[in-house]
């Protein structure tokens, strides 16, 4: 049996789940996981992404309604989700505190490291091992994200941090001078720097990460129970495993391997 077709019979072969009420679905803008695409090559409406796609793929496995997914800066759409604004979100790691309201699926969307991203000039005058390294340097976050206590803490300690809403922001500032670094993804970063036209000005500092994040999807407890989330969460993991999944990777360009 061709390969395709064998997996295609796996993902069918899962145990099915009986559908929940319509879902309210929220994103932050993070390319190359969550992004506008032109028009031309959106599938199914403007909002595409590694990230879209897949969580629109396995919703549909599960034959799973949904609303058009909200795309919301990301401080904003964790209130949403701790106070019932949304079912769920994605592109979100895991926490005890974001467990007390949210159900993950155990099947991780993706891992990312985290890097100190400088500007080219800069590679002979700012080096990154540990956040003291970064002492008297501006250095751009986004709010609401999570760097890891102790990294922003120490950071705090010694250098200039500057929060903004959305990555975009803080590649801008970087490469207009108005801060010396920005902590990014490799993969959030290569793209975010590609599209500003940046991928020849900035540069990620590959030696010592800050942190790997596996991100999720979760749903909030009153909306999806345990056994549809674990349906969800086999699903993503066959999805994974399939060729469409491979091209998913490749269309939206990102480094690597899936």
């Amino acid at each position: 049996m061709p390969r395709l077709l064998l997996l295609l019979c796996l993902l069918r072969a899962l145990p099915a789940s009986e559908a929940l009420p319509i879902l309210r679905l929220g994103c932050d803008p993070t390319p190359p996981y969550i992004e506008m695409l032109p028009a031309e090559t959106a599938v199914g409406g403007r909002l595409g992404g590694l990230w879209v796609d897949t969580v629109q793929t396995v919703l549909a496995e599960l034959g799973q309604p949904h609303e058009p997914l909200r795309l919301t800066p990301w401080n904003r759409l964790l209130r949403m989700a701790e106070e019932g604004g949304v079912d769920g979100l994605f592109g979100i790691t895991r926490s005890p505190e974001r467990e007390r309201y949210l159900r993950f699926a155990d099947e991780p969307l993706l891992a990312d490291p985290w890097l100190v991203w400088i500007r080219n000039e800069d590679a002979d005058r700012i080096a990154y091992t540990t956040p003291e390294d970064l002492a008297g340097h501006g250095v751009g976050l986004v709010t609401g994200y999570n760097y890891g206590e102790d990294f922003v803490a120490r950071l705090r300690a010694v250098a200039v941090v500057e929060e903004v809403a959305d990555e975009q922001t803080n590649f801008r500032k970087l490469a207009a001078r108005r801060i010396d670094a920005v902590v990014s993804t490799l993969q959030v970063g290569t793209r975010t720097a590609a599209a500003a036209g940046l991928g020849a000005t900035v540069r990620p500092l590959h030696g010592v990460p800050v942190k790997l994040s596996v991100f999720h999807i979760a749903f909030r407890h009153d909306r999806a129970p345990a056994e549809w989330v674990a349906a969800f969460s086999d699903r993503l993991a066959a999805f994974k495993r399939t060729p469409a999944y491979a091209a998913l990777w490749r269309r939206y360009a990102l480094a690597g391997d899936p």
